[in-house]
């Protein structure tokens, strides 16, 4: 059973094992359990293991819930980097004046760091 407390270990492990079923049964665990908190660390765990299907899914929840991701904290653990490119998207469903406010963040990010 794929439970919150397995779910990191059994993935890479059918990964690993090539566990298809396994595979498929723990991404959508983790799809269920997806929201502005954690898509940030769930994005990076499926581009490491190479799930498609839940890096998808993560990048919807960033890009539909942009202002809530930032909200929740973890925005501030990534790079200067990932934060460029995660406000630089076209596709982030923020009203206009917080993406001129985004842009200007940009400007400030790049030239700091």
């Amino acid at each position: 059973m794929v439970t919150e407390q397995n779910v990191m270990d059994l993935l890479p492990s059918a990964v690993l094992l090539q566990l298809d079923y396994v595979k498929d049964v723990c991404v959508e665990f983790l799809q269920i359990k997806l929201n502005t908190a954690n898509c940030l660390a769930i994005r990076e765990f499926a581009t490491f293991y190479n799930c498609m299907e839940l890096l998808s899914s993560s990048e919807e929840c960033i890009k539909t819930h942009f202002l809530k991701v930032v909200e929740a904290g973890e925005f501030l653990s990534l790079s200067s980097e990932e934060m460029i490119n995660l406000i630089s998207r076209d596709d982030i469903n923020v009203p206009f004046e917080e993406k001129v406010c985004l842009r200007k963040f940009i400007i400030v990010i790049f030239n700091y760091c």
